[in-house]
């Protein structure tokens, strides 16, 4: 199958799925869900650092490398419990997800962002994109990816 021309519109239970199906087999993280603000990507859930803390963390993305990748930075984490240091859990989440993407060669972490390159990555879904993205959006119904 080859994909000339493409709009894909990425909505929660996608999202979802595609984050469960990284972190399924990591005991500290559980009952994700994902959420979608103007331009941000709401993902909550649970961690397991001795308790059961919920957190919430808010994601931005963007087109990199002339529309070849989409990048998605780590904008903020709110934690639900009062004196835990919401640095400490961000960088806990971080290692662990960085940790799980080492298994896919299309995907990467780099500082406080994941890195997905969209060629390979379809590829490994059995599709060629023989085009590049030309737009991404987040709106409340989903990421919408033009290309």
């Amino acid at each position: 199958m080859i994909l000339n021309n493409l709009m894909l519109v990425v909505e929660a239970d996608d999202l979802q799925r595609i984050f469960s199906r990284i972190t399924g087999d990591v005991d500290k993280i559980r009952d994700l869900g994902v959420d979608f603000l103007s331009d941000k990507i709401v993902i909550s859930g649970k961690i397991s650092v001795g308790l059961s803390i919920p957190f919430k963390t808010i994601w931005q993305a963007r087109m990199m490398h002339e529309g070849r990748s989409v990048a998605l930075t780590l904008a903020g984490v709110s934690v639900a419990m009062v004196g835990m240091g919401e640095e400490m859990i961000s960088s806990q989440l971080f290692s662990i997800l960085a940790a799980k993407l080492k298994e896919y060669e299309f995907v990467r972490a780099e500082g406080k962002e994941i890195i997905v390159d969209l060629e390979p990555a379809l590829k490994a879904q059995g599709i060629t994109l023989n085009t590049k993205l030309k737009r991404l959006e987040i709106t409340p119904s989903g990421i919408i990816l033009d290309a």
